[in-house]
């Protein structure tokens, strides 16, 4: 590194102040040419994908779930078929499934280039509680899952 230094020193003592200006103006542009192209490369990428039907969605799925429909859960999603799988915010999703009762926490997967993996833990209903006309179904940690007209209690584990 050093010698590298030295040698740079040497050049830059022979050549006239006039010379390191244009040096210095020749490396400024070719960063600044850089900087450009890396840019365009990016944005060029992000546009690709974003209308791409390559990462359109074609399969959802739903995994670990008993008590809630897979069905229910990708209605619950908002996620559609032929919808670009970039064009959804994990977070947003998960909000809209964890209002279902039974559904504890969800985590999303996205599966390139077109599979989104919705994975669910489920409460399980441990107790239940007779309230109004009905029962109240409830997990261990307090939540009423539903309203029942009877006592299921045969399906608690």
């Amino acid at each position: 590194m050093t010698m590298k230094n030295n040698k740079r020193k040497k050049e830059a003592e022979r050549l006239s102040k006039q010379q390191q200006e244009k040096r210095r103006k020749q490396r400024k542009k070719r960063r600044i040419l850089t900087a450009m192209t890396l840019l365009l490369i990016i944005i060029g990428g992000s546009a690709f994908a974003l209308i791409s039907p390559i990462f359109n969605i074609k399969d959802i799925q739903v995994l670990d779930n008993s008590q809630v429909s897979s069905e229910t859960i990708q209605s619950l999603s908002g996620l559609h078929t032929d919808e670009n799988i970039f064009r959804f915010l994990k977070i947003n999703v998960r909000q809209a499934i964890k209002k279902e009762p039974y559904i504890e926490d969800v985590s999303i997967k996205r599966n390139l280039p077109s599979t989104v993996q919705i994975t669910v833990k489920e409460r399980v209903g441990r107790f239940s509680i007779k309230f109004l006309n009905g029962y109240a179904i409830i997990s261990s940690q307090g939540y009423i899952l539903e309203l029942a007209e009877d006592n299921k209690r045969t399906t608690y584990s």
